[in-house]
């Protein structure tokens, strides 16, 4: 048996991660209280160790419904910070074939995703993951450029 989601979470949140969602630690304290052993093949005991590994490496909330799935499994990023890596990667590959994004437009990639957050944060406002997806490519290129124009200025 295939433990679900909510299971997964359980285990990490047994291993030392801080629980953030009351309504795992309900089940938490049940499955205790009932001494339900949690089976898992390796295929999912391995998928815990790389969620847990990318939770502490990038800090990344590792919520499932801000969160792709694939075969069943959550990818260990949430959409925006996959989005945001897809954008580092981007951006080294332009980094790499020698162009430049302008200080302008690099500015102008980061203001979408800030006005994507700060909207969720203020108004509590849910976007969906694609929205997510794309406001953190954007960020991600237009960070690591700036950070780029920013040591080439410097270095002049």
């Amino acid at each position: 048996r295939i433990p679900s989601l909510w299971t997964v979470r359980i285990v990490v949140w047994r291993h030392g991660k801080r629980q953030t969602d009351y309504n795992n630690y309900i089940l938490d304290v049940q499955r205790m209280r009932q001494q339900i052993p949690i089976v898992m093949d390796k295929k999912t005991a391995r998928w815990v160790k790389i969620m847990t590994i990318t939770r502490k490496l990038c800090g990344c909330h590792q919520k499932p419904e801000r969160s792709f799935f694939m075969r069943g499994y959550q990818l260990p990023l949430c959409a925006r910070c996959t989005g945001v890596l897809i954008g580092y990667i981007i951006s080294m590959l332009l980094l790499f074939l020698e162009y430049s994004i302008p200080y302008l437009i690099c500015v102008l990639f980061l203001i979408p995703l800030i006005l994507d957050g700060g909207i969720q944060l203020l108004y509590n406002l849910m976007s969906n993951n694609i929205r997510r997806l794309v406001t953190g490519v954007f960020f991600g290129t237009g960070l690591i450029q700036l950070i780029a124009n920013f040591v080439n200025f410097i270095s002049q």
